[in-house]
């Protein structure tokens, strides 16, 4: 039987959050996102190698820093307390942007960002979850087209460069 180069399940890019508390993590995706845990591999201790999570028709993975004694090499990342930050968004589009928004705040995110109307279409809200990854939560509300929104966002673009070069 030939082998897919890539199983189905997993048709696009796939983001792996790495924390260094994948049971609070994991638990706050599904409260605040209704994530589903596909599987994983767990250690006795509860923190997860690797999870499968299931969230708004796609996947992610959440995992802890893998242990040094590990019986095969994986690659790693540090978690976003460690480095400081986080150097990168994890974006999802959702029906109802300020219930999602409230359900992330009440299951323990900080806010960024207050649901608000944007102009090219997106009702945008921002939040830094638990294990410090920070998240785009959008509902679109309206559809706008793309020759205009790249046309306004490239006047817009050269009026920020135009101010700066002025300071």
């Amino acid at each position: 039987m030939p082998t897919d180069s890539f199983p189905k399940e997993f048709p696009g890019v796939t983001p792996v959050l790495v924390t260094d508390d994948s049971p609070t993590a994991i638990k706050f995706y599904e409260e605040a996102f209704d994530a589903k845990v596909l599987g994983g591999a767990r250690e006795s201790n509860g923190k997860w190698w690797y999870c499968e999570l299931f969230i708004n028709g796609g996947r992610m993975m959440v995992q802890d820093v893998h242990p040094d004694d590990m019986p095969f090499k994986a690659p790693t990342a540090e978690p976003p307390a460690k480095l400081g930050g986080t150097a990168s968004l994890v974006h999802i589009y959702v029906n109802d942007v300020d219930a999602s928004y409230r359900r992330a705040i009440e299951a323990g995110a900080k806010s960024l960002q207050e649901p608000t109307d944007l102009f090219w279409g997106d009702r945008n809200a921002g939040i830094i979850d638990p294990a410090g990854h920070r998240w785009i939560i959008s509902t679109r509300v309206k559809n706008v087209d793309l020759e205009w929104l790249t046309r306004v966002t490239n006047e817009a673009v050269a009026e920020t460069e135009k101010a700066r070069s002025s300071k």
